[in-house]
């Protein structure tokens, strides 16, 4: 009996000590965000065509991306707004993106309001993990 009670011991002992040496590194955040184009502070005039080419990656899988264009300038008539949330249909580990954007030549009868405006790029990953990258392009007035 002591022989099983000693080789039970040995046994548990052998599978904690097997199982601690097992490191399991849980990826505890976001999915890496680059934004290839447009670059910072890049300058666009009404009907300009800007192409948001996005790269992601996370070795946990993208889920799902978003991003938003706006006015830094919340209060400014006529500014130029874009947004979209994209479920992605399968696990990808890396994935690349281009959206084109053109810029209206008129918003409400009325060029866009110039200035700053922010790009916020959002994403999870399958572990509910986000992130978020900001980068800021300028709209000029149309000239003349």
């Amino acid at each position: 009996m002591k022989k099983i009670v000693a080789a039970i011991a040995v046994l548990i002992f052998s599978a904690g000590t097997f199982t601690s040496c097992i490191t399991d590194e849980k990826d505890t955040s976001g999915p890496e965000i680059e934004i290839i184009t447009p670059e910072e502070g890049e300058v666009f005039a009404p009907g300009d065509k800007l192409e948001l080419h996005l790269k992601f990656k996370d070795p946990d899988g993208i889920a799902v991306y978003s991003y938003e264009i706006y006015n830094e300038d919340l209060s400014a008539p006529n500014s130029f707004e874009d947004d979209r949330e994209i479920p992605l249909g399968g696990f990808f580990t890396e994935f690349p993106i281009i959206h084109r954007i053109t810029i209206p030549e008129e918003i409400n009868d009325a060029p866009p309001s110039p200035g700053i405006y922010i790009i916020d790029i959002k994403a999870r990953d399958f572990n509910d993990y986000i992130s978020v990258l900001r980068q800021t392009i300028e709209i000029v007035a149309e000239e003349e």
